[in-house]
């Protein structure tokens, strides 16, 4: 790692953060960390949030970082208004078993490019007001969940991509006034998804 916090209350900002091969730049762990203002680029990870709770990752530009640009355990944490340039990677790789029991929140974020925007796997995020556009129909998607459980899709704008949201062995999703166009396809909900609501 480039930076490894483990106490409480740490903030990063206005850094360049890269060369972190083979493993992640930046790997929280604590409480109540905030990084914001970075320019996080050419690592295996770029962030990776493996415990705590009250973590702000915001106003950063996260981008060409081969594995995921950020991931995620079953954490508190707010992504707010970074931008994602992660072409041939995932830009949010969040994966479970997860209790449910923090709150996990995507807003406002434009992911640029992406071959996949996230993956989710049994855990529980709100994702909300995001942009996700890349360059044409094709091998890219969009939110790829498997076996989720309660995940919220609201209000987000989804362009040029594979797929924009699929589905797959999840149960009590809700999807509403998203905006998907210009994809192979809009949304894909598995036959092995139970509870799922669409508007």
């Amino acid at each position: 790692e480039v930076f490894e916090l483990t106490a409480a209350g740490v903030t990063l900002q206005n850094l360049d953060i890269s060369g972190a091969f083979g493993n992640c730049a930046v790997r929280v762990r604590g409480s109540g960390h905030e990084l914001r203002d970075l320019n996080v680029h050419g690592n295996q990870d770029g962030i990776c949030v493996q415990e705590g709770a009250g973590h702000r990752i915001r106003t950063s530009v996260i981008e060409n970082n081969s594995f995921s640009a950020i991931r995620l355990r079953d954490v508190g944490v707010d992504i707010l208004n970074n931008t994602f340039k992660n072409r041939g990677a995932t830009s949010v790789f969040l994966l479970g078993p997860c209790a449910g029991t923090q709150t996990i929140s995507i807003d406002h974020n434009l992911f640029a490019e992406p071959s996949q925007t996230m993956f989710v796997s049994g855990c529980a995020p709100v994702f909300t007001n995001n942009t996700i556009r890349g360059n044409g129909p094709g091998p890219s998607s969009g939110i790829v969940v498997q076996q989720g459980n309660g995940i919220v899709f609201t209000r987000n704008t989804i362009q040029k991509v594979g797929l924009g949201i699929g589905i797959f062995n999840t149960s009590g999703a809700t999807i509403s006034f998203n905006s998907i166009s210009f994809t192979d396809v809009g949304l894909n909900i598995s036959a092995g998804s139970t509870g799922v609501t669409a508007t």
